[in-house]
């Protein structure tokens, strides 16, 4: 019976502005996920962040995601054993349903690339990622590493119907993760946003998504201050996060160098240097506490790996 492992990071989507486009992997937390087969029937596990509540069936999300993986490929077993060690808790816009999706997609590729099968490449991975999980700025990152920028492509019938940049993290650039306790659907996150925005919002976006690019292509942490603001998502998130702008204020107020919503939420994201980074967390961390909202922070480094095997 042949088995493989991979580890994919957390990542974190929009940064801000970059609504359903930017995203970068962290190593905040991580999952690890290992295929074995061929088997006579699906069998899945799951330890870690999600334990007893996520599916553990052929309709866990990881499973679905190799199994499509395989079919892609035009082979691989009709049944296999997979066991998800999650690290990444589910629910809090750290890129959990990303992680599932594209640690399965990754496991398939290495089960058959471990039998001398071509595999799927990084091009096949990202559409089937993005399809599966409805937008492809998480599973970017979480493929490709670094702070990445994704978009579907006009044309639908393109060869490559997602295009995907990766850029290198900014030196010296810390993230600080405070993490609610209580989950927050995307689904619910997503109902909350109108269907039009003012002309004015788009705008401040587009040019805040600019800034934040060229923030990271040029090392200007300075500019995050700014490239972090965001018009489009977060003035109605922060309706079902009454407690939001306080955690944001205090993150700024601590030395961060931008915050702001990570993905759908409920978890905030800011940006710290290795000097301010605890100062950040600590305040982060006593604001939430004291709008009555029990979470913790978490501390670490922008990921130069995405997906990557780690066992065969």
């Amino acid at each position: 019976m042949w088995s493989v492992t991979v580890e994919v990071p957390a990542t974190i989507a929009n940064l801000g502005p970059g609504f359903d486009t930017l995203g970068l992997a962290t190593d905040l937390a991580l999952n690890r996920l290992t295929l074995t087969g061929p088997r006579r029937e699906p069998v899945v596990t799951v330890t870690g962040e999600g334990a007893g509540r996520l599916p553990a069936g052929p309709d866990n999300l990881a499973y679905r995601a190799a199994a499509a993986g395989f079919e892609a490929a035009g082979e691989g077993p009709a049944a296999f054993g997979l066991h998800c060690d999650n690290g990444i808790p589910p629910a809090r816009g750290l890129g959990s349903s990303a992680a599932a999706v594209v640690g399965g997609l990754a496991a398939a590729d290495a089960w058959l690339r471990a039998r001398g099968r071509e595999g799927l490449d990084l091009r096949r991975q990202l559409a089937l990622a993005a399809g599966l999980e409805g937008h492809p700025d998480n599973v970017a990152a979480a493929l490709l590493g670094g702070v990445t920028v994704a978009c579907p492509r006009t044309d639908a019938a393109a060869s490559d119907p997602v295009l995907a940049v990766r850029l290198d993290p900014l030196p010296g650039l810390r993230v600080v993760a405070c993490v609610p306790d209580r989950p927050l659907s995307t689904r619910r996150a997503r109902r909350a946003l109108p269907r039009r925005v003012p002309f004015a919002a788009a705008a401040h976006n587009v040019a805040r998504t600019a800034l934040l690019v060229a923030a990271v292509c040029q090392g200007r942490p300075d500019l995050l201050a700014e490239a972090t603001r965001d018009l489009l998502h977060q003035p109605y998130r922060s309706r079902l996060l009454p407690w939001l702008d306080a955690v944001l204020d205090a993150a700024r107020l601590a030395g961060a160098w931008g915050a702001c919503l990570a993905g759908a939420g409920p978890s905030v994201l800011a940006f710290a240097g290795r000097d301010s980074e605890a100062g950040v967390a600590a305040a982060m961390e006593g604001a939430l506490a004291g709008a009555g909202v029990a979470g913790r922070t978490l501390t670490g480094r922008i990921s130069t790996a995405g997906a990557r095997v780690v066992g065969s």
